[in-house]
């Protein structure tokens, strides 16, 4: 009769470790898929933003200050998207995929913070022949050459002085 108890002990212990074990594989399999889908999705988002900015890479047509706040907002949440702990479970070609676009992310992020000043000095830079024999400081020809609505209030103030001149 102990042996029977034991027996029986020990065949609820196996079936309590089988279904835990069940439990773990499936827990496993529904992150892996999530964690794959969010990889997937986030990657395409994130060259469906590089290719938006593309037309401003020329440097010719302003990048809205709004538009880039947005986009950086967007570009960080994307990243928490493809970086996880979970990463691991997701295969080879699934993480290549998220660490691309980590580094996708990083350049998109990258450009948004430099844009407004290399937009900045590429068009003042173009644009030398009107500011020449003006005296105007780096920020009256900041606020000439952007299009940012905190820069109007500049741009009225300079205006009076560049109808002067």
């Amino acid at each position: 009769m102990e042996q029977l108890a034991s027996y029986l002990e020990l065949s609820l212990n196996i079936l309590v470790l089988v279904t835990l074990l069940t439990i773990t594989a499936t827990s496993l399999f529904v992150i892996r898929r999530t964690r794959r889908s969010k990889i997937s999705n986030a990657s395409a988002k994130l060259q469906v933003k590089k290719g938006g900015l593309d037309r401003y890479r020329t440097y010719i047509e302003y990048l809205p200050l709004g538009q880039r706040r947005d986009d950086r907002i967007s570009v960080e949440e994307l990243k928490q998207d493809l970086g996880s702990p979970f990463n691991f479970l997701v295969g080879e070609d699934h993480a290549n995929m998220a660490k691309e676009g980590l580094l996708l992310a990083k350049e998109i992020t990258n450009f948004l913070e430099d844009y407004s000043s290399e937009y900045v000095r590429i068009n003042i830079e173009c644009h030398k022949e009107f500011f020449q024999g003006k005296r105007l400081d780096g920020q009256q020809k900041e606020a000439i050459v952007k299009d940012d609505k905190f820069t109007k209030s500049m741009l009225l103030r300079v205006q009076g002085r560049l109808m002067s001149y």
